[in-house]
């Protein structure tokens, strides 16, 4: 018997990284997973492995930007399995660059991922859990938002906004009964910085005792700097991490209201002037 028998979630940017993570951590405890993310092939095989643990998934590529996509999702999750108790919005993008040379591109992509969609999908998962009486709501934000640090200003923006919204929200919904948590991750060996210039994954790799000549911006990196998570442990935290800490919020009693939850490296990671714990 898991904590969260009879339970369903749902998890957004869950192809890869903290998404794929929590949602097996999630099906691990008993939970029934659905899946959204931008990659089909991925996400059938965390849907596999979530099968393999005789539990039920439905993936599927959803952009999170679109009202009407993500609530005829989540109106599938409840016809197919009944119900949405618990609802990660994980799916994020990140840019580097501040605000003097910024691109307006950049700033749209990650306004609109991290803070459009955010709330689209608070407001679609309220509307499937107002019915039960209850329901658990918990937002990915950022240990950034826990220093200045200038050469990600929009995006540690964004979720400062995110730490805001989630704020706003638990009080918003606390008489329906839902509850809303937010985790803030610290360094979390992820792809979310594939977007970097070439200079700042070159480093990443050096500091990772990874060939910075595998370093190519916009592709996904994470797997090949996994041995340093076992050769220099403090140093990032795994996605695994991440996840144990939505388990954690999402499976206390419930006259406990985890609001936040920072978790961050205990060595960290420094490389040309940036500081540690950012994700």
């Amino acid at each position: 018997m898991g904590a969260l028998d009879g339970k369903v979630a749902v998890i957004t940017g869950a192809s890869s990284g903290i998404g794929r993570a929590t949602a097996l951590a999630l099906a691990a405890e008993g939970a029934d997973v659905a899946i959204i993310g931008r990659n089909p092939a991925a996400l059938h095989e965390v849907a596999a492995e979530i099968q393999e643990m005789s539990r039920r998934a439905i993936p599927a590529a959803v952009d999170v930007r679109d009202e009407a996509q993500v609530g005829a999702f989540l109106d599938r999750v409840v016809s197919e399995l009944r119900r949405v108790d618990i609802v990660v919005n994980n799916a994020g993008v990140s840019y580097p660059g501040g605000i003097v040379d910024g691109k307006v591109y950049t700033w749209r992509e990650i306004l609109d991922t991290n803070l459009l969609a955010l709330l689209i999908c608070c407001r679609e998962a309220v509307r499937v859990m107002r019915p039960n009486g209850h329901g658990h709501i918990v937002n990915m934000s950022s240990g950034t938002t826990k220093f200045l640090r200038p050469t990600g200003s929009v995006y540690t923006g964004a979720k400062h906004a995110m730490n805001y919204i989630s704020d706003a929200l638990r009080e918003e919904v606390r008489d329906l009964g839902i509850q809303v948590s937010c985790i803030v991750p610290g360094l979390t060996l992820t792809n979310i910085g594939r977007n970097a210039p070439p200079e700042i994954l070159e480093a990443r790799f050096r500091a990772a005792g990874a060939d910075p000549s595998n370093a190519h911006p916009g592709e996904y990196f994470a797997e090949q700097l996994e041995p340093i998570l076992e050769q220099q442990p403090g140093i990032y935290l795994a996605s695994e991490d991440v996840a144990r800490a939505v388990v954690y919020a999402v499976t206390q009693p419930y006259h406990v209201e985890v609001e936040n939850v920072v978790i961050r490296p205990r060595l960290g990671l420094t490389i040309e002037g940036e500081k540690r714990h950012d994700r």
